[in-house]
């Protein structure tokens, strides 16, 4: 676990940095808490239920967008692998237009000072939601020069949905995708779900799983993915505890609130048939598939 939220938060590969734009990175510094702090509460130490043993629910088959919640932006998509388990892609997603829109550091002082042509352009052709805002540089606070070039920043401000932006083919995947072998089981006649994160090598333990994050789970009368973590500071969740363990504790408090998150399920958005073509070139271009055609 701590190697994938190394990854996630980093962002290791260097084309990665080098196609995310300031305000991508600023984005993703100000989730560092939020992630390192909410993620971290999912690990368990067991897994809950035998996947040998489970059956995938057909409602939950397809993909998923999380539209407003803590992980707004989240991408879940629910593959059946077989009659037991899922193959879960976790995938944030984030505007193309912001991962397109980098200036090399170099470039920087000369993108960013426009020319009163420039700035003229600029406001003839952006659009409503495209504000530009002027902010002077250091060196005018310093001198009170107020004809000083100041530099320009330009602020898009984006009303449409997350699935309203699938559709025009506007998203990327972002830093941070995930694998997880995927199963249901039913305690006290509610589904629970186990994530375990794929694939976790090193040398020391080979290909053995050791990540696991587990939720209570259903698809609501609006059709939507709600998924309720487990959280792992509750009382009677211990390190090292065995999966039976574990399942005794979630079958004598399943109805317990401190069982779970406390800010509540996600609430995932069901994106129809329509909208897979768009889906797989996301899916395709983030290098987990390729096209078979």
């Amino acid at each position: 676990m701590i190697h994938f939220l190394s990854d996630l938060l980093s962002g290791e590969k260097a084309a990665d940095r080098r196609r995310r734009s300031r305000t991508g990175l600023i984005v993703w510094v100000l989730m560092l808490p939020v992630l390192i702090g909410v993620m971290g509460c999912f690990e368990l130490p067991a897994p809950i239920g035998d996947p040998e043993k489970s059956r995938i629910d057909p409602a939950m088959n397809g993909i998923w967008i999380d539209e407003s919640g803590d992980f707004s932006g989240i991408m879940l998509i629910f593959e059946p692998y077989d009659k037991r388990t899922w193959l879960v892609r976790w995938m944030p997603l984030e505007d193309s237009d912001v991962a397109a829109a980098t200036v090399e550091p170099d470039e920087q002082e000369s993108a960013n000072t426009m020319s009163e042509d420039e700035a003229e352009q600029v406001s003839t052709d952006t659009t409503p939601e495209e504000q530009t805002e002027a902010v002077p540089s250091d060196n005018d606070a310093e001198t009170g020069d107020d004809s000083a070039p100041v530099e320009e920043v330009i602020v898009w401000t984006d009303e449409r949905s997350w699935l309203e932006k699938l559709e025009d083919g506007d998203l990327v995947a972002a830093e941070g995708i995930a694998l997880f072998k995927t199963w249901k089981t039913r305690i006290r006649g509610e589904t629970f779900i186990t994530m375990e994160f794929r694939v976790d090598i090193d040398s020391e333990t080979g290909m053995t799983p050791r990540v696991w994050w587990g939720a209570k789970a259903w698809v609501t009368e609006d059709d939507k993915l709600a998924i309720h973590f487990i959280d792992n500071d509750f009382d009677d969740i211990e390190d090292g505890m065995s999966r039976r363990q574990l399942e005794r504790v979630i079958r004598r408090n399943h109805d317990n609130d401190d069982l779970y998150f406390s800010d509540g399920p996600m609430l995932l958005t069901r994106v129809p048939l329509e909208l897979y073509d768009q889906v797989k070139d996301i899916v395709e271009d983030s290098g987990l598939a390729g096209s078979y055609e």
